[in-house]
């Protein structure tokens, strides 16, 4: 009988240490999932706010997909870290693939420049005088506090009156500390870009030369 008292008695205090125990890993992991908790993503445009500035000319276009370095053709922020190094900043994304921000964050900003509609962009048939333009993106980075840069190659085809261009452009902001200022930079960059296109294209749309702008 004593013996049988015994093992129950063990057997109780067995189950109330591992109880114990299991509650004491359930707070254990609750604390730690607290802790390891991350912060919420924080998205960023290309695409600068709306301008109201009226256009001495409208006129429409077609721009094609804009070309990125594949390196950086990534959602998340990615900024220069020394002289050969890339480092991505976590939880700071665009809010489209990059590629797909440039070429909306051009399209818009051509249009705020000479007004017109992207044709590619409605998905419409092209007319033998609509200018198309393609951009091949070959550098786009940033260091943080120093500045944002973009360069590479824009080109313009027409087939009536013939127009073929190639035009290079090499460009360069500051930028400050904030993933927003990497961002503010880039904008600014790309409305640049979008000015010396534009006046590309006025200057074909009047009568003149083809000729490289800025």
């Amino acid at each position: 009988m004593n013996n049988a008292m015994h093992l129950n008695h063990e057997a109780s205090m067995t189950r109330r240490r591992f109880d114990r125990l299991a509650l004491l890993a359930v707070l254990l992991g609750v604390g730690l999932a607290g802790c390891v908790s991350t912060s919420p993503l924080r998205h960023y445009t290309l695409q600068a706010s709306a301008s109201d500035a009226a256009v001495a000319t409208s006129f429409n276009f077609a721009l094609q997909a804009v070309r990125v370095p594949p390196q950086v053709d990534v959602t998340p922020l990615v900024v220069r870290d020394g002289d050969t190094a890339l480092r991505v900043l976590e939880g700071h994304q665009w809010g489209a693939p990059l590629a797909l921000e440039w070429r909306g964050a051009l399209s818009t900003a051509l249009r705020q420049s000479h007004g017109g509609v992207d044709l590619a962009r409605a998905g419409l048939a092209l007319p033998p005088d609509v200018p198309v333009l393609r951009v091949d993106l070959q550098r786009f980075d940033a260091e943080v506090g120093v500045g944002a840069h973009a360069g590479g190659v824009w080109s313009v085809m027409q087939t009536d009156p013939a127009v073929a261009l190639s035009c290079a452009f090499a460009l360069s902001a500051p930028s400050g500390l904030m993933p927003v200022d990497i961002a503010r930079a880039h904008q600014q960059l790309i409305g640049r870009l979008a000015t010396q296109i534009a006046t590309t294209l006025s200057n074909l749309r009047a009568g003149g030369d083809p000729a490289c702008s800025g």
